[in-house]
């Protein structure tokens, strides 16, 4: 039990499901407590949005990366923060909700390691940064791939580790979905799909499932849809 504790000093609480825009954000209750949310990119999907209520000179932590899988090393996410008072947003390829500005995060030239003990997976750390909040309402972390290539992504936000108000059976499931988005291979799984580009004119994406009716099947988020927490 004390070993379990001692892991968890270590995680966030995650959340899994599909977030892709400001109406479908995935809403953080506390920007305080540490959370973090996984999400398959996909040409349908090529974002991940969250949302939370901030207060003037809160510091909001951000982090953004990806599972260690060998096809995603060079799979960079970019994350936005918007939120009032920040400078205007410049060309963004998504809509900012009316009243806020943007600060833009680009990945670091080389990603750093992390190791999540409890869930024994291994992630790519491409963005970590604070940013002060100089304006009460309601802000947004948003991620995307520059490169629009369909993928893989998680967002964390928060310094405070709370599972106060978790089940050991959540615990239980957590640790398999978590595995299952890095594709350790602990748990069954289905084969995983190369990745696509999203740019691709019309006839291409028809062939190769990221357009049209065979989208709906190939460019479908590979793994979960649910959000637990």
């Amino acid at each position: 039990m004390l070993l379990f504790l001692t892991t968890l000093s270590f995680a966030h609480k995650p959340s899994f499901g599909t977030f892709p825009n400001s109406e479908g954000s995935f809403a953080v209750d506390d920007p305080n407590v540490s959370i973090v949310v996984y999400q398959d990119i996909t040409c349908e999907v090529d974002q991940l949005w969250l949302n939370f209520e901030g207060t003037a000179g809160f510091e909001v932590y951000i982090q953004g990366g990806i599972p260690q899988i060998d096809r995603l090393e060079n799979y960079k996410p970019h994350i936005a923060l918007l939120a009032p008072g920040l400078p205007e947003a410049e060309a963004l390829p998504f809509d900012v909700p009316e009243g806020l500005g943007a600060i833009v995060l680009s990945p670091e030239d080389e990603p750093s390691d992390f190791y999540e003990p409890f869930t024994q997976t291994d992630s790519w750390i491409w963005i970590e940064e604070y940013i002060t909040l100089p304006e009460d309402g309601t802000a947004y972390l948003v991620g995307w791939n520059e490169d629009q290539y369909t993928g893989k992504m998680w967002i964390a936000t928060g310094t405070v580790e709370d599972f106060s108000d978790v089940a050991m059976t959540e615990f239980i499931e957590w640790g398999e979905y978590v595995n299952n988005f890095h594709e350790t291979g602990r748990y069954e799984l289905a084969p995983p799909k190369e990745e696509q580009s999203c740019l691709e004119s019309t006839t291409e994406k028809q062939s190769s499932g990221c357009n049209g009716s065979a989208a709906f099947i190939l460019c479908l988020p590979l793994l979960f849809r649910r959000r637990i927490g």
